[in-house]
This record gives structure tokens, C-alpha cells and sequence, in this order.
């Protein structure tokens, strides 16, 4: 089969902007970022990591796809850390009807659920001898429908083809994974971790390679503030705590800082962790993407997004 032109579209959305990352991929695989579109969020429209104003987001968003000819794009958007459950869980091994079930309870003991109506999904990440016995260890994500209903309604309102949801700590994996792949960032390390940093929350994800294992989201956001980047730095070093101490899960290698003023944290969390800690800037990916424009760190989840169906 010939591979056709694609085109994707990425979609962020925070307290304070939302973000349109828009690349194409040609016949013979290459790459263009073609639009990188900052939007200013009215106020309460977008509160707690949930859409609170829909009609306000689509009023400022659908001109902006219709103008630049996007109708009918394929988007992808993440949801919110703070909105998504995800817990790594260790289980018997046990038929596929009554593993469901088991999630759902597990799921249930971490979110609150509005009738029970929520969107659950798994992921197995690998099997166990616990004393002779067999366990397997997995990977629930379960968000309330009414979350999920709303960025829906957001994508197809504004004009664009509903792709993807996925929860944010798989768009800095996308985007490494393209990063590697193309030879301008390091190769994915056996075991890593990501620690996003954003307006209202700062989340700390780990890895085995190219499979995400644990997330912690922290209600704490970086804003240069000594006394809070402590008890931001405290509860990070928790989180490691909990994923190799609790988890019994292989040490980590590498920490990748990103997200809207990473750059500028660096050397912070560089002293305050006793991890070593990396940043990469999205800038060092425009000769890849073939883009001339700029481009800053506060796209990087819109831009992990929109190279989710990449090929590499």
C-alpha cells in the first residue's frame, strides 16, 4: 500500500493557553511542522484540569481551524494528570473476564465516581514469581466520561476528527521516541523518568523503555518560589521513594525535566534531587521538523501529541 500524505493535530489546553501543533508526513516519510498556534484561555474556562466553558474554548479555537484550513484534521489531546487515575497494580493471573472486573474495583478505590460512570483502560506490563506464586503487574488509566465527554465535544465542535486521548506523560514519550529515532535526542534508557512541570501541577511519570510503568501527580506548581520548589522536591523524591522502594521497580537512570519553564528549573532540580536530571529543548527539533519558526517548551505537550501516529 503507498503511504499517503497524513496530517495530525496536537491540542493542549491549561489554565492559561491552549496550544495547536499541526505537521504533516509525506509519501517518503518526511516530516513538516506546520503550525504552532498559542491561544490565550478566557478566564474559568479551563479550572482544575477539567473544560469548564466548552462554547468559550470553541468560540476562540473553531475560526482558528477553519482560517488555517485544518477542518477534519485528525487531533489528539491529553487529558489532565490531575483528572486521570493511574496506578500500577500487581494481580493473579486470571482470565480476561474477571481481570476486567478487578480493575474496576481497583479503579473505583482511587476515583470518585459520579454513578459509576467512568472510561477505564489497562496495559500489562509483564509477569512475576512472587515465592512460587505468579502475579502479573498492570497499568489502569480510568477517567470520569464526563472528562473525557468534553474533549471530545471540544475537538469535533471546533471542526477537527477525534484521534486520540491519552494521558500527558505518553506525549514526552512520543516525543522522545520521534527525538530518538530521528538522532537528536538520546536513545530511550532501559529504565527513566519525566517530571512535567505546568501552571497548576507538576507530575513525575517512570518508564521501562518505551513503556510508561507509574504516574504521581503533585497539586504543587513550580514558580521559583524557595519555599515551595522544597516541598516540591520532597514530594518528586516520594514519588522515587514510592516506585523503587514500594514497587521494587529497577532504579532509575536518568530524570528528563519538561514542560513550560524546564529550561529555567534545571539547575533547581538538578540541587534539589539526588537523581541526575536532564533537560532537552524542543527548539534543538525544528531542523527534523523542518520548521523556521520558533518554537518553545510550553508546546511540548501539543507537539508529543501531534507525532502520537508518526511513523517513525
Amino acid at each position: 500500500m503507498l503511504f499517503r500524505t497524513r496530517e495530525y493535530i496536537g491540542l493542549s489546553v491549561g489554565t492559561e493557553e491552549m496550544i495547536l501543533v499541526h505537521v504533516k508526513q509525506g509519501r517518503k516519510k518526511e516530516l513538516g511542522l506546520g503550525k504552532v498556534i498559542s491561544l490565550p484561555v478566557p478566564e474559568g474556562a479551563y479550572a482544575d484540569g477539567v473544560i469548564a466553558d466548552r462554547k468559550s474554548l470553541v468560540h476562540i479555537l473553531a475560526p482558528l481551524v477553519k482560517e488555517n484550513r485544518l477542518k477534519g484534521v485528525r487531533a489528539s489531546i491529553a487529558v489532565n494528570s490531575r483528572q486521570a487515575v493511574i496506578r500500577s497494580v500487581r494481580l493473579p493471573l486470571m482470565p480476561e473476564k474477571e481481570l476486567k472486573q478487578a480493575l474496576e474495583w481497583e479503579a473505583r478505590r482511587y476515583i470518585a465516581l459520579a454513578n459509576n460512570q467512568f472510561t477505564m483502560d489497562y496495559l500489562k506490563l509483564g509477569v512475576i514469581d512472587v515465592e512460587g506464586a505468579i502475579y502479573q503487574d498492570l497499568l489502569i488509566v480510568a477517567v470520569k466520561e464526563n472528562v473525557l465527554n468534553e474533549l471530545c465535544l471540544l475537538l469535533k465542535e471546533a471542526g477537527l476528527k477525534i484521534l486520540a486521548i491519552d494521558v500527558e506523560p505518553m506525549a514526552y514519550l512520543y516525543l522522545r521516541s520521534f527525538a530518538a529515532a530521528r538522532g537528536v535526542w538520546p536513545a530511550l534508557e532501559d529504565t527513566w523518568a519525566s517530571v512535567e512541570l505546568s501552571a497548576e501541577k507538576t507530575t513525575v511519570a517512570f518508564y521501562q523503555r518505551d513503556t510508561l510503568q507509574f504516574v504521581h501527580t503533585i497539586p504543587l506548581a513550580y514558580n521559583n518560589d524557595p519555599y515551595l520548589m522544597g516541598d516540591i522536591f520532597r514530594e518528586v523524591q516520594r514519588s522515587f521513594d514510592y516506585y523503587h522502594l514500594n514497587l521494587k521497580r529497577p532504579q532509575t537512570s536518568n530524570v528528563y525535566l519538561w514542560g513550560k519553564g524546564a529550561g529555567q528549573a534545571l539547575a533547581s532540580f538538578q540541587g534539589g534531587l539526588t537523581y541526575p536530571v536532564t533537560y532537552l529543548p524542543i527548539s534543538s527539533l525544528t531542523e527534523v521538523l523542518n520548521y523556521s519558526g520558533e518554537i518553545d517548551d510550553s508546546a511540548t505537550l501539543a507537539l508529543g501529541m501531534a507525532l502520537r501516529e508518526v511513523v517513525l
